[in-house]
């Protein structure tokens, strides 16, 4: 017999495969037969390995997380956030403490703002505009989350949101103190991008100093200005300079009775230990005013400066830190 003929089946198709093996209908697989009825994804078994995710696909086609991170902005400060809750997000702002005077472009003007999460106050900060035009610069100060709240973003957001308000005001750069101590502030403001612009060093005097080398003298230069000499002969020799200061309430160092304003050491007087002999002389003066901390801000790129600080004992207490804005 010719292979394109022979039997058929009912509806025309021959009964034999290309071999001659005839088609074969494959038997239904034993068991309950599925469930067709409205509603019936919803009446999956605990054990059957779906549980809720086999729900949404049932409904949606793809797996759905129950929550989802939530990112918008409000009233043009950044938030974001997530938690499980009725929509899975958390939003947090930044807005003006109070009635008072809103944060304008002017020099001096500044407003406190709350740190709010879903509208519940969990912090606080402070901003300040300085200067106008290209040296228009902003502060932040004053940051602060309540304990429980934070390692969940909250001064990140409002960091943030701080400096978007500041740029807005014309602001180029902000700058910010962080407490030597506070860590965790510090690694938040370098992963944000602050670098360190000045440092304010602190000491804590525990008796006099040593007295001054032989062949030095120490004369007034003005209001809290002194100034070492060197004795030859007849005559004397200017070397270098110090001034000292009370700082007011509130001024870097934080804590310093005695703030040293400028040390200053002629560039052919340097490595002898002159500008070692003068810091003596400022916690000499510290001692005779009743304090007891000398304070003095130095800035970070004076590398020689910061090492003979930290040979006489100073310590870092606060980090001035700076961000450009434009």
């Amino acid at each position: 017999m010719d292979r394109g003929e022979g039997d058929r089946t009912a509806d025309g198709r021959p009964a034999h495969g290309r071999r001659g093996v005839p088609h074969l209908k494959r038997p239904r697989r034993a068991g309950r037969a599925p469930d067709r009825r409205p509603g019936a994804a919803r009446r999956t078994r605990a054990g059957d390995g779906r549980g809720d995710a086999g729900v949404r696909r049932a409904r949606g086609g793809r797996h759905r997380p129950l929550t989802a991170p939530g990112a918008h902005a409000r009233d043009g400060h950044a938030a974001t956030g997530r938690r499980p809750g009725r929509n899975g997000r958390v939003t947090t702002t930044l807005r003006p403490a109070g009635p008072g005077e809103p944060l304008s472009g002017e020099p001096g003007s500044a407003q406190t703002f709350d740190i709010r999460v879903n509208g519940r106050r969990v912090g606080g900060l402070r901003l300040l505009v300085r200067g106008t035009g290209r040296d228009a610069e902003g502060e932040i100060s004053g940051l602060m989350v309540d304990p429980d709240e934070r390692r969940r973003g909250r001064a990140t957001v409002a960091l943030l949101a701080a400096e978007e308000v500041l740029r807005s005001r014309g602001c180029l750069r902000a700058d910010a103190v962080v407490p030597a101590r506070a860590h965790g502030a510090l690694a938040l403001a370098g992963a944000l991008g602050w670098s360190e612009r000045v440092r304010g060093l602190v000491k804590h005097l525990t008796g006099p100093p040593p007295p001054l080398p032989p062949g030095l003298a120490v004369r007034a230069a003005g209001a809290g200005g002194l100034r070492l000499v060197t004795r030859e002969g007849a005559g004397t020799g200017h070397v270098g300079e110090l001034r000292v200061s009370r700082p007011p309430a509130g001024a870097a160092p934080a804590g310093a009775d005695v703030s040293v304003s400028t040390l200053r050491v002629a560039e052919e007087h340097r490595r002898r230990g002159y500008g070692r002999a003068l810091l003596h002389e400022a916690e000499r003066v510290c001692l005779a005013a009743g304090g007891h901390v000398v304070g003095a801000t130095v800035p970070c790129r004076a590398a020689e400066a910061l090492r003979l600080l930290a040979s006489l004992g100073y310590e870092a207490a606060e980090f001035h830190l700076s961000k450009p804005l434009g």
